[in-house]
């Protein structure tokens, strides 16, 4: 049983340890009537313990936090020499614990129960009882979210989906600092949704920006830049996946008998550039769905080397492109 025996002549019982999650990276004592318990280490204690000779506690360190143990120097490490962490940024912070130098260890550092000495290389500092890594599947907030610099701080990373949400007034989403998504949805269903972008933001899946009876609107002050995709040397049938970019390049080196832009949004405005190869004189055959000026369509330009610029705007309603294009950029 993990229990204390008191002494006979205090009478028979059992006291109760403390449960782990309470226990873990404390230190055992007992309350005003000599029940266990456990609390922080006073930082005396430590200093304490620590300054024993190795001969009192031998093959025992004691640290306050990672740092003062990644800084010890490896020449004088023996294998399986263990430290005892009293937190990890900080003492008592419950990410505390033993750990054993493992020389040879070339383990993925995970900043909990795999560590590497600050000198590098080979060697790591190993947890005796491992701790669950941290997770952050998803992030929901209904309502409003503030993140102030030096609170929660000006850098927000989710790793799975961030979803901002308000039913009444507003959510709105300023990221000050670099942000890095997997998806980021922000919904404002009554008034603004709204996302504001003053530095760096990576979104490696998708951005959605919705309001229901308003606005829902992106912001960027700074830059924004799309990356132009390059489709292959033009052939009988080209295709252009408007869900991939707004920007296009088509190297005209044959006749094309069809052109497809793929999975436009609606409202989406794209712009492809059309170059004559060395040779020239290459036609186009524009889809249906183009809808010219005075119902009048264009033909590119056919000397060799000739550069054009198409740019169409998708309305869904009608499913039709509404297009231009300007000739002979030189």
């Amino acid at each position: 049983a993990r229990s204390l025996l008191s002494p006979f002549s205090e009478g028979p019982q059992t006291l109760a340890l403390p449960r782990i999650a309470a226990r873990r990276s404390r230190v055992l004592a007992f309350d005003g009537n000599g029940v266990p318990t456990a609390g922080p280490p006073s930082d005396a204690l430590f200093a304490a313990i620590g300054a024993l000779a190795p001969t009192a506690l031998p093959g025992l360190n004691v640290v306050m936090t990672y740092a003062g143990m990644t800084a010890l120097p490896k020449a004088g490490l023996a294998d399986g020499t263990s430290v005892m962490c009293a937190g990890g940024a900080a003492r008592g912070d419950g990410l505390g614990g033993m750990f054993y130098w493992d020389s040879t260890s070339v383990l993925a550092v995970d900043g909990i129960n795999v560590l590497a000495a600050d000198a590098g290389g080979s060697g790591r500092w190993r947890r005796s009882l491992l701790l669950p890594a941290p997770t952050v599947p998803s992030f929901t907030v209904t309502g409003g979210f503030f993140a102030q610099s030096g609170a929660i701080g000006s850098d927000l990373a989710v790793g799975g989906t961030l979803a901002v949400s308000a039913a009444l007034s507003s959510a709105s989403l300023s990221c000050t600092g670099l942000g890095a998504f997997g998806s980021l949805g922000v919904l404002g269903a009554a008034a603004v949704g709204g996302l504001t972008v003053t530095n760096s933001t990576a979104i490696g899946g998708t951005l959605t920006v919705t309001g229901a009876a308003a606005t829902g609107r992106l912001t960027v002050t700074g830059g924004a830049h799309t990356v132009a995709l390059a489709s292959a040397d033009s052939a009988a049938v080209v295709t252009l996946n408007c869900a991939l970019s707004n920007v296009f390049r088509v190297r005209m080196a044959g006749d094309v008998g069809t052109l497809t832009l793929s999975n436009p949004g609606d409202g989406q405005t794209i712009n492809v550039r059309f170059t004559q190869d060395a040779t020239g004189g290459r036609g186009i055959t524009w889809p249906a769905s183009f809808k010219w000026l005075s119902g009048q369509p264009q033909a590119l330009s056919t000397a060799a080397g000739k550069v054009d610029m198409l740019v169409a705007t998708w309305f869904a309603d009608s499913a039709t492109w509404l297009v231009s294009l300007s000739k002979d950029f030189r």
